[in-house]
């Protein structure tokens, strides 16, 4: 090799690195934005999807743990607790959003007051009927804007078959 063969590959790979270090860099930070799950012993990252998950659980921020059925979600969160007649299924000491009707849908559990982005979790304009099953004064909240500016106070034992037209799928926000 000569030693302008060897400069002009160095410079073709210095090149290389300029212009794709930042694609590269973008495409890592992109798939961080999502929140880590646990589903059936594999790691998932929820704003890509769920895969076949129907419930997922958000522990803390850094334990997000899914489920394939409502019931296996309430049994990792200590039970179901007590249940009112016609109520949407909800574990005790819990917010749950669902992305159909009359609770119906996949479903996600928060009881962390802090607002947290849906879309981190594929949910995102997606909530059509909620419940809040967590103790007295433990008020949740829906925000359509980053600025919550647009938000929806959610009463402790509050819940909506429907979200109505002016939210149904539009929440982006979360605290609960």
């Amino acid at each position: 090799m000569t030693v302008w063969t060897a400069r002009f590959r160095l410079i073709i790979a210095a090149l290389v690195v300029a212009l794709l270090g930042p694609l590269v860099a973008t495409a890592a930070h992109g798939a961080s934005n999502g929140a880590t799950a646990l589903y059936n012993g594999r790691t998932l990252n929820l704003a890509e999807g769920w895969g076949s998950a129907q419930s997922c659980v958000v522990f803390s921020p850094a334990r997000v743990e899914c489920f394939d059925s409502n019931a296996a979600a309430d049994a990792a969160v200590g039970g179901g607790g007590p249940t009112v007649a016609g109520a949407i299924d909800c574990a005790f000491g819990w917010l749950c959003l669902y992305d159909g009707l009359r609770g119906t849908g996949r479903r996600l559990i928060f009881n962390d007051n802090r607002w947290q982005n849906l879309r981190n979790f594929d949910f995102h304009d997606r909530v059509e009927s909620y419940r809040n099953n967590q103790i007295p004064f433990d008020i949740a909240g829906l925000d359509r804007n980053r600025d919550h500016s647009k938000h929806r106070r959610i009463e402790p034992g509050e819940q909506a078959m429907d979200v109505g037209p002016g939210w149904r799928n539009r929440a982006e926000y979360v605290t609960g």
